[in-house]
């Protein structure tokens, strides 16, 4: 494996003087419990609801139905429209820096690495679920996201809703680790123009329009369109990196009711090109290795409907179906893949001590996969089923006190056969202002066709008439599994100040191994099996301090201790994932309204080292300075990796031959219009 190690040079004086003075500043705040609430348009500068509005505000990914925060037993975590804002993120992975047990790392100009309480960190992090407005992301292709292509207009972004831990029990296979579920505004509340536009010197341009209206009396719509051009990063040497993105993204929204508001409908898509680059280390043949440019070329669309239907005695059905496009072309290999997705849900009325939700769903993947030297494959042509189906019963125990809410979902696919993942949870609402909650959980990551299909081959450096390396499909490959253990606190100490933790023991078993083979058609020939068991533990730790109506502070900390137990004889490297997610994570946000029309935000960051891939412990503080020139009229000026000397985040064990880059400090002005 091959390590690369940052060479940027240390901090002088002054930018350690500085650093150390944000420190101090932001030692001092506390951390907020992101809001429900919406930033809205014609007081951009306003706080959301109070801390102790906070906990009374609903969530609905905890057990899919709405429930008030203060009642979900669950790591929970919400960004909403505002916190997203006033962060400065201009992208989604930027904004998700701020929810504690999350690592979030650059790999390179337009690729990200995110993973929630560590394990599988890299740009094919394989154990987490996104969601965006019900629609799954996943790729079937390496059980992971391709986060480049995963955007909207962060304006009509209502709130990000991140639970930590499983997710299983009612979102299925691969929502191991956590579920990131970004859930956009309705159409209605998109109503007239926005048109928003970023320059700096990294973002060099994001361009961003949108128009929502009414149709009748209560048809909404909304249409948006949003162009991205970001600046090369560079390399650890100061070269070039040739990784800088063009991303051109345009969708609509429509939402209405009907029956006297017993009915709604949803109906939306989005289409998107997006083009992308980085280095790579791969020549065709010969016993020299040299750098060359990746293009990656990824193109997509996909429409979704849902409708909702009040049945009455606080019982609802919901029927949701899209279809999903995408089409990714890089030097490895040329994925295409057609999905088509069914899921129905019944909340059922009360009943006594029980209130039960049961659904069912269906999912379809056709792709088609166009090989390359490096990558060859048993399966070219694949037609994916799964099928599903989950139920919860939330049991009242002891009225307005005791909870146990009981549920699994069950799930057959074509690669790992029948799945079963139950959940438990046991809640405790001591009193109005605090509640308490334990779980245990079963999760499993299904295997890929990565494991199962793919043949990869390093045919750089040829011995004996062998290629040097060459990695082999294993069609045995099984699901990994998780037992989690998981025990929270949450309270209202105060009505301006507010508190939540959460802690883990994680019980991973079948883990993905390199196991080194011992003869094959290639000098060096592995396999992926699953040969690892490790266990995990942590705690997450989040406040919310209202100091005055103009003054708000916030702050993140999350702890994570991982250890891998030794697999068969012959596996390579197994305990390298002890060193690839950061121990300590910590963030510190204040958000001050110096006066009605101007605004200044800043956020420092602390991310521990990542000792297997050399990469170092950084600081990062960002700052943003808004100013209302008119009611419709915003200006932001923000700078992001600020008073820190240029390093990098994050390199990739998986993909050992594309180089690291590093993060340069980026300003930028954005200037928004509403309309």
């Amino acid at each position: 494996m091959q390590h690369f190690t940052d060479s940027v040079p240390e901090k002088n004086v002054f930018r350690m003087s500085l650093k150390h003075s944000a420190i101090a500043l932001f030692t001092m705040s506390y951390l907020a419990y992101g809001t429900f609430d919406t930033w809205a348009a014609d007081n951009p500068d306003s706080f959301a609801l109070s801390p102790e509005q906070l906990f009374n505000a609903t969530v609905t990914s905890v057990s899919k139905t709405s429930q008030k925060l203060m009642d979900a037993p669950a790591a929970i975590y919400v960004l909403t429209n505002e916190d997203i804002m006033r962060s400065g993120a201009t992208s989604i992975p930027e904004a998700l820096r701020l929810v504690p047990g999350v690592q979030v790392a650059r790999t390179h100009g337009g690729g990200w690495a995110i993973s929630v309480r560590g394990f599988a960190n890299s740009g094919l992090g394989n154990k987490l679920l996104v969601l965006i407005d019900g629609r799954a992301v996943y790729d079937q292709l390496f059980s992971g996201v391709y986060w480049d292509v995963q955007d909207t207009a962060l304006e009509d972004i209502d709130r990000i809703e991140v639970i930590r831990g499983p997710g299983a029990a009612l979102y299925g296979a691969n929502a191991v680790n956590g579920v990131i579920n970004i859930i956009t505004k309705s159409a209605k509340d998109t109503q007239g123009g926005m048109v928003s536009a970023i320059a700096g010197n990294q973002d060099r341009a994001i361009t961003t329009g949108r128009y929502g209206g009414v149709v009748g009396d209560d048809i909404y719509y909304r249409a948006y369109a949003k162009y991205l051009d970001r600046n090369d990063e560079q390399t650890l040497a100061s070269h070039d990196a040739h990784d800088g993105q063009q991303a051109y993204r345009s969708g609509f929204r429509s939402d209405w009711n009907s029956n006297g508001g017993k009915d709604s409908f949803t109906f939306q898509g989005d289409a998107v090109s997006n083009g992308d680059s980085q280095y790579r280390i791969a020549p065709p043949d010969g016993l020299t290795r040299a750098l060359t440019i990746e293009d990656i070329d990824a193109t997509g669309w996909n429409v979704l409907g849902r409708w909702k239907r009040e049945l009455g005695d606080d019982s609802r059905l919901t029927v949701q179906s899209y279809a999903d496009y995408t089409y990714r072309s890089q030097m490895l290999l040329t994925d295409q893949r057609t999905t088509y997705d069914l899921d129905t849900q019944y909340e059922l009325s009360p009943m006594g001590w029980h209130k039960v939700i049961v659904g069912a769903g269906c999912r379809l993947s056709d792709d088609t996969l166009t090989v390359s030297p490096f990558v060859t494959t048993t399966n070219a042509a694949r037609n994916d089923q799964l099928f599903s189906s989950f139920i919860q019963d939330k049991i009242t125990l002891d009225p307005n006190q005791w909870f146990l809410t009981l549920g699994s979902k069950f799930e057959h696919n074509d690669y790992s056969g029948f799945e079963v993942q139950p959940n438990a949870r046991l809640q405790w609402d001591i009193d109005d202002n605090q509640m308490t909650w334990v779980s245990v959980s079963r999760a499993v990551r299904t295997p890929s066709q990565l494991e199962q299909d793919l043949r990869i081959t390093d045919i750089s450096a040829i011995f004996l008439g062998k290629p040097f390396f060459g990695e082999l499909p294993n069609p045995n490959f099984e699901s990994e599994e998780l037992i989690a253990y998981e025990l929270g606190y949450r309270r209202q100490l105060t009505p301006k100040l507010s508190a939540d933790i959460a802690t883990f023991y994680n019980d991973y078993r079948k883990l993905e191994t390199v196991n080194l083979l011992p003869s094959g058609p290639y000098l060096e020939n592995v396999d992926l099996t699953n040969g690892t068991k490790a266990g995990s533990y942590g705690a997450e730790v989040s406040l919310d301090w209202r100091a005055s109506d103009k003054l708000r502070f916030t702050s993140a900390y999350g702890l994570l201790s991982m250890q891998l137990h030794g697999p068969v004889a012959g596996a390579i490297n197994p305990t390298a994932a002890e060193g690839q997610s950061p121990q300590q994570q910590f963030n510190a946000r204040s958000e001050w309204n110096i006066r009605d029309d101007l605004s200044f935000d800043t956020i420092a960051y602390y991310v521990d080292s990542l000792p297997n891939f050399g990469v170092k412990h950084y600081w990062r503080l960002d700052m943003n300075l808004g100013w209302k020139i008119t009611s419709g009229l915003q200006l932001n000026l923000v700078g992001q990796n600020l008073f820190s000397a240029p390093h990098s985040e994050f390199t990739s064990p998986t993909d050992p031959f594309t180089p690291p880059v590093r993060i340069e400090p980026s300003i930028y002005g954005k200037l928004t219009w509403r309309f």
